[in-house]
């Protein structure tokens, strides 16, 4: 009866549906409209459907950081939803939780990162990782 669940359509339809909002969070962070509000719910959406597919991890943590990483394309408030979402990502996978913490560290020193609000964000993504990953140390 279990092996009956995982192969209805029910199932099948909502892995189909996760690749369909996958592609259109990609896409909205990709063409950016100049509501910075709907690429700051593309990065949200990136964050949650990440927790659902372990395997999408490498590819989003590489989407955020393509809005970190241009701020002549993204405004300040989607860098800094995307520099938190790093923190969000860095829990949920003891793995990233290393790599996370020394761009982090890199985010809030003044001499790499111009925008004292992605400092600040920086700051609490490092916050968050510590609070809750202060176990694996």
């Amino acid at each position: 009866e279990e092996l009956a669940l995982y192969s209805s359509p029910l199932v099948v339809s909502f892995g189909e549906e996760i690749d369909e909002a996958i592609r259109g969070c990609f896409f909205l962070i990709d063409k950016p409209s100049d509501n910075y509000r709907i690429v700051r719910q593309a990065i949200q959406g990136l964050i949650h459907l990440s927790k659902q597919r372990p395997t999408l991890r490498p590819q989003v943590m590489l989407k955020i950081l393509q809005v970190i990483n241009s701020p002549r394309v993204y405004r300040s408030h989607p860098r800094r939803f995307a520099v938190r979402g790093i923190g969000h990502i860095a829990t949920t996978d003891e793995s990233l939780v290393t790599p996370s913490v020394e761009l982090l560290l890199k985010m809030v020193d003044r001499d790499h990162e111009a925008s004292k609000y992605v400092r600040k964000a920086a700051f609490c993504a490092l916050s968050r990782i510590g609070h809750s990953t202060h176990s694996y140390w």
